[in-house]
Formats: structure tokens, C-alpha cells, sequence
């Protein structure tokens, strides 16, 4: 996996054992697995690590059968609103990047005009 995996895991690790009471359930399996749903269902898009965090967690709660809260849910759809947000574009290498904005030029037409 990626730098951003790596990094993602160890910060959900951390957050998953001081909010968490049995940390015994907390395994590098259980962790990989939230971060990989988290990114899927991100499809791999850049957004914030905070967000991305947030949705990492709750997918980990819910791996692990923990009632999730109501912020906690908003945040996750959040995190995956963002992500449709973002437009990726890939070359003709196959490289993705980012549209920062979708704003279209062009002369406008009047539809009364003939």
C-alpha cells in the first residue's frame, strides 16, 4: 500500500486505542481492513487525512460491531461527499490529477438569436 495507507493506519491505531475500551480487538488485520474500505470507498480520491481518518474510524467501529454515533455517521458521509467533489482526469500516461475547478469557457449563445 501507499505512504498515505501507511500513515492513515498508524493514526487510526493511535485513535482506535485511547477512544476504544478493549484494545485487545485492535489488530493490524482489523485496522488494514478499515483503511482499505475507507479508501475504496473514497475511490482512492485526495481529501483531507482528518477526513479521511474519520471514516477509516467508523468503518473500524463498525468491522468490530460498535454502535457508531450520529456525528460520527455525518462525519463519514461528509468525508465521502467530499470525495465526490473532486475530479480526477488521467493523461494519456495514465497518471490521475486533480481538477481544482470545473469552469467552462466559451462565448455564450443566445437562444433567441437565429
Amino acid at each position: 500500500m501507499s505512504v498515505l495507507s501507511d500513515r492513515l493506519k498508524t493514526k487510526l491505531e493511535s485513535r482506535a486505542k485511547t477512544a476504544l475500551f478493549n484494545t485487545k480487538e485492535i489488530t493490524p488485520e482489523v485496522i488494514e481492513g478499515a483503511v482499505f474500505e475507507a479508501l475504496d470507498l473514497v475511490n482512492e480520491k485526495p481529501i483531507g487525512d482528518t477526513l479521511l481518518l474519520d471514516l477509516a474510524y467508523v468503518r473500524l467501529k463498525l468491522r468490530l460491531k460498535i454502535d457508531i454515533e450520529q456525528l460520527e455517521e455525518k462525519l463519514a458521509m461528509m468525508a465521502i461527499k467530499e470525495a465526490d467533489k473532486v475530479a480526477l482526469v488521467t493523461n494519456e500516461s495514465g497518471e490521475a490529477s486533480v481538477i481544482l475547478s470545473s469552469v467552462k469557457s466559451g462565448k455564450r449563445v443566445s437562444e433567441w438569436d437565429l
